[in-house]
């Protein structure tokens, strides 16, 4: 008899996820109730498969419960649907077991904002450089080039032996087509360049 009323309830939970609203996977989302989470998620994404909130939440609820597997591929369901956004999925807490996840970072590569060719264009510049000048022969003066704001922003740091010292903020600004720089210096000069 225990074994039919552990069936029957299974049947009746799965049947409710499957007639599940918005709003109670919702619900069953903020009480953190991972497992139903994910099974009304399911229910709502076989019902509206171009859906990306449901698609992001089942895929947060399943690796909320531990399965990996089943959030990677609701991941890409999610990505596929239109909704896929690099800073979210790095940003919720519910996804913090995947991101040492190869499948994980492979699937969110192409996401990450500034990743197109044209934000690549200055890359070569990165490094710590020695600068010499032919007005200051036996001297050289330090150039470090790094990249920022998670990969969006090359930041210049200049300074010489003899104390001048100057930075840059520079990025592709999309909108525009163009690079941009931004150059302040312990001088108070300020240069700004678009090209």
């Amino acid at each position: 008899m225990r074994v039919l009323t552990v069936f029957l309830a299974g049947l009746m939970a799965a049947g409710a996820a499957r007639a599940a609203t918005p709003e109670q996977a919702e619900a069953l989302f903020a009480k953190r109730e991972w497992r139903e989470a994910a099974a009304a998620y399911q229910a709502l994404v076989e019902r509206e498969p171009t859906n990306p909130q449901a698609w992001f939440r089942l895929a947060r609820s399943l690796a909320a419960a531990g399965e990996a597997g089943r959030a990677l591929d609701a991941l890409q369901s999610w990505i596929g649907a239109g909704g896929g956004s690099y800073a979210a999925a790095m940003s919720v807490a519910e996804l913090e077991p995947l991101r040492n996840d190869p499948r994980f970072l492979a699937l969110l590569e192409p996401l990450k904002p500034c990743n197109a060719a044209e934000f690549r264009q200055f890359d070569f510049w990165l490094g710590d450089w020695d600068v010499i000048s032919p007005a200051n022969p036996g001297s050289s003066s330090r150039n470090r080039i790094t990249l920022i704001n998670g990969g969006c922003t090359l930041r210049e740091e200049y300074t010489t032996p003899l104390g001048y010292a100057g930075s840059s903020l520079n990025f592709y600004d999309a909108g525009r087509g163009v690079w941009h720089q931004t150059w302040i210096d312990n001088q108070g000069g300020a240069l700004y360049l678009d090209g």
